[in-house]
């Protein structure tokens, strides 16, 4: 993984459908809309 300073973009795991557990890294600050839209499996810890 990167560490550098990035966001994730619109959208990026929309409708991924096998996403479950995912770690943002503390170098990601910005987390744009829609980026889990679809992802029906993703839980909040």
């Amino acid at each position: 993984m990167l560490n550098s300073l990035s966001p994730i973009g619109y959208g990026a795991f929309s409708n991924c459908q096998a996403l479950e557990i995912l770690e943002i890294p503390e170098s990601v600050l910005t987390i744009e809309e829609s980026v889990f839209v679809g992802c029906k499996k993703v839980k909040k810890p």
